[in-house]
């Protein structure tokens, strides 16, 4: 029976199939992280496209209430942002067991993580 891998073994350039493993866990886990920190990026562009686009000011009824508003900040999503910590802890400590180092920099990560989300 022939068998099926998801991923193909490099032989090249890792010593051991582990290697191969934690290398991608842990680039997986730093993409999450930077696309975890352009996140507020994003949720401030869109408030800025609908604050200067007017798309707002269409959804009103009244002409009194169709004046350009003030700007509004997007509000911070306190589960949105435990879904995102979560998620980023879990791959960490998952890489954990494949790259014990990151366990020196597991608080930092999670900490400027979610101080970062907070913005």
């Amino acid at each position: 029976m022939k068998s099926r891998f998801l991923a193909t073994r490099d032989c090249v350039n890792f010593a051991c199939a582990e290697d191969q493993a934690a290398m991608q866990v842990v680039s997986l886990t730093n993409s999450e992280l930077v696309f975890a920190m352009l996140k507020p990026f994003t949720k401030l562009g869109k408030a800025v496209a609908m604050h200067s686009t007017g798309i707002s000011r269409l959804c009103r009824r009244s002409d009194d209430d169709k004046r350009k508003p003030r700007f509004q900040w997007p509000m911070f999503d306190i589960a949105e942002a435990a879904v995102d910590t979560v998620y980023l802890q879990l791959l960490i400590w998952f890489s954990q067991l494949l790259v014990p180092f990151i366990a020196m920099l597991t608080p930092l990560v999670l900490w400027f993580h979610f101080k970062w989300l907070s913005i």
